[in-house]
């Protein structure tokens, strides 16, 4: 028997296996293996970003230019895997991989991340984080993450 890769945490607000017509969308969006669409269209974004306020990477030569390529993607994001529901594969109910996007996305939309970049999240990805947050019980853990994005201020 296979066991799950994600934390248990993860596994108590998240579906999975997810209905058979929306697996192949869900696996495109978050998959365990790192070759979904978080660790490959937007990585760079995300390193862009987050990494230099967090302390983790140097922050990128134009910020502008790469908010601004974040934003298109996240917009590209939201056509393919938004466009009908409020979670990815056009569902209202959730998925492992709105478990990894939305939490990524999440910390995008700290206002540290505003103070020192001043990215912001488009606005149907801000909706898409917030319906997470009110479908998702175990959000308790993005805590921690709030205070360190804290201590980055």
């Amino acid at each position: 028997m296979a066991t799950s890769p994600w934390p248990k945490a993860m596994r108590s607000c998240a579906t999975w296996p997810t209905p058979m017509p929306r697996r192949p969308t869900v696996a495109w969006g978050a998959s365990s293996t790192g070759h979904d669409w978080c660790s490959t269209n937007f990585s760079k974004n995300y390193a862009d970003i987050w990494y230099p306020v967090a302390g983790f990477g140097p922050a990128p030569s134009d910020q502008n230019a790469a908010n601004a390529a974040a934003t298109e993607n996240l917009n590209k994001f939201a056509a393919q895997f938004l466009a009908k529901g409020k979670f990815i594969g056009d569902s209202d109910t959730l998925s492992i991989a709105d478990y990894k996007c939305a939490t990524l996305f999440w910390y995008l939309d700290h206002k540290t991340v505003k103070a020192k970049t001043g990215f912001e999240l488009p606005p149907r990805i801000k909706t898409y984080v917030q319906d997470f947050l009110a479908a998702c019980p175990s959000k308790a853990f993005l805590d921690a993450g709030s205070g360190f994005m804290d201590s980055k201020a």
